[in-house]
């Protein structure tokens, strides 16, 4: 499955990974299911990689799409803070586009990055 997540309850890290070509309909499904989770919480920090994705096939509808359903779940996620990694060209570009579409709307604050430890040194940095 291109698009997973997992709960780090002692570090209280939501991991949301996407690996591989993805589509639309994979990034709404694992949303849905990930904020309907019952071990969801607002207390978690977000780390969203992107590291093995390909998201050749994503294109600007395609975030309205995605940014318009995960809208519907607004009050789960308002006020968390969110790091994406991506170290390609093409999902670091697409990221930060999609950074400045959900930074206000969505995520207290939002940050992407080249690294996995560059993000979570930065949410870490949060809670301190």
């Amino acid at each position: 499955m291109p698009c997973t997540y997992k709960f780090d309850k002692e570090n209280q890290l939501a991991y949301v990974i996407t690996e591989g070509e993805v589509t639309t309909n994979d990034f709404i499904s694992r949303n849905e299911k990930m904020l309907n989770d019952p071990h969801w919480s607002k207390l978690w920090l977000i780390i969203s990689d992107f590291t093995n994705a390909n998201l050749s096939n994503i294109h600007e509808n395609d975030m309205v799409k995605i940014f318009l359903e995960l809208l519907k779940h607004r009050e789960k996620l308002i006020g968390m803070p969110i790091a994406y990694v991506a170290p390609k060209d093409l999902e670091f570009g697409l990221l930060r586009m999609w950074e400045k579409l959900e930074a206000e709307k969505l995520f207290s604050e939002v940050r992407v990055f080249r690294t996995k430890t560059e993000a979570i040194t930065w949410l870490k940095s949060l809670t301190t």
